[in-house]
């Protein structure tokens, strides 16, 4: 167990900022945290505010070539809510958005382009009730992700404005006074979180002669850029990797670099703001055995979980067959079917 909380700080997981990420990554748009908000016109006084709660669809973000970037979004119109039953049923009526014949509200991008800074503009396909008009969006994000367990979390706000008139939805009651009840002009907000799951980065020994690695590092405001032999490999700040950054204080960092078949290498060093620093690891064989039986039952047991496991056997294998019995005992300890497929693979 004390061997995993040693590790557990050099677990090979890279984690990246969205502002790292150097290629399309597509994320799942995330229901329950998502939604879309609109604000009309009522007795030419006041606003009314609503929103369709349910909101899925998928976002793919390539920051280095926006025009492999797109959206595709899915509105439940059964799903708006204005905070009044009576109103929300005419809504749903043949009225306005008829959710009998047209249950779905749907944006599809055409283009992606940059807007100014943290700020994109999209333009697309916007389908309600039936009728199909492009629209543009103004979009603040994507933010950058944040890891949540195993996923990474991201999220972008936008707006737009519409004609409903432009979609066929034309009710309206003329006010004795002049007028109209509901105004022609929609603002749209759309607030959207949205994941992906973490994958498991592609093996890159960092020690190309098996001595030594050359690390470079810059620090920035969102983190540490970490260089090695001059490819870029993303931004750490106090995260896991086989490269691990930990702030030690204002400016001082310890550097940690693990890997399979040498010990572990450490060095304190300074980090000023804005400067390149080039850092040498001089890497000796040896480093951590394979894991035992015992060694793995008894992490699952003091409640290390199977995912966590799993990395470290990636890492440095194990020294075990596999058996029924031995099964039995790492299941009945918590191992998950991943977890066990995984140990029958990586025996050392």
């Amino acid at each position: 167990m004390r061997r995993f909380q040693m590790l557990a700080v050099t677990a090979a997981v890279a984690l990246l900022s969205a502002a790292a990420v150097a290629q399309a990554v597509q994320y799942e748009i995330d229901p329950v945290h998502s939604s879309a908000q609109f604000s009309v016109r009522h007795l030419m006084v006041s606003n009314v505010r609503g929103e369709f709660a349910k909101v899925t669809g998928t976002v793919v973000y390539d920051p280095k070539d926006l025009r492999a970037s797109s959206v595709e979004a899915t509105i439940d119109a059964t799903s708006i809510n204005t905070h009044e039953p009576k109103r929300d049923d005419h809504l749903k009526s043949p009225d306005f958005f008829d959710v009998a014949k047209y249950p779905t509200l749907t944006f599809k991008s055409k283009k992606v382009e940059p807007a100014g800074e943290g700020k994109l503009r999209v333009a697309g396909d916007l389908t309600i009730h039936g009728v199909t008009r492009e629209v543009a969006l103004d979009v603040e994000g994507p933010s950058p992700e944040v890891k949540v367990g195993p996923n990474f979390k991201a999220g972008a706000s936008a707006t737009t404005t519409i004609n409903r008139k432009d979609f066929g939805l034309t009710w309206n009651r003329a006010l004795e006074a002049g007028g109209w009840v509901v105004g022609d002009e929609i603002k749209i907000t759309l607030e959207i979180e949205m994941g992906r799951k973490a994958t498991a980065p592609t093996p890159q020994p960092l020690a190309r002669d098996g001595q030594v690695s050359h690390l470079r590092l810059l620090t920035q405001p969102g983190g540490v850029q970490v260089y090695v032999d001059q490819t870029f490999k993303g931004v750490s700040s106090e995260q896991e990797g086989e490269l691990s950054i930990e702030n030690v204080t204002p400016g001082s960092h310890r550097l940690r670099l693990t890997l399979p078949g040498y010990k572990e290498w450490n060095q304190q060093v300074r980090l000023p703001a804005g400067e390149m620093l080039p850092v040498t690891a001089k890497l000796e064989p040896g480093g951590p055995k394979p894991l035992g039986l015992e060694e793995v039952e008894g992490a699952l047991k003091n409640g290390v979980s199977s995912k966590r496991v799993a990395v470290f056997v990636t890492q440095f294998g194990v020294d075990f067959g596999m058996n029924p019995e031995r099964e039995e005992r790492l299941r009945a300890a918590g191992a998950d079917a991943e977890l066990l497929y995984l140990i029958t693979q990586s025996r050392k």
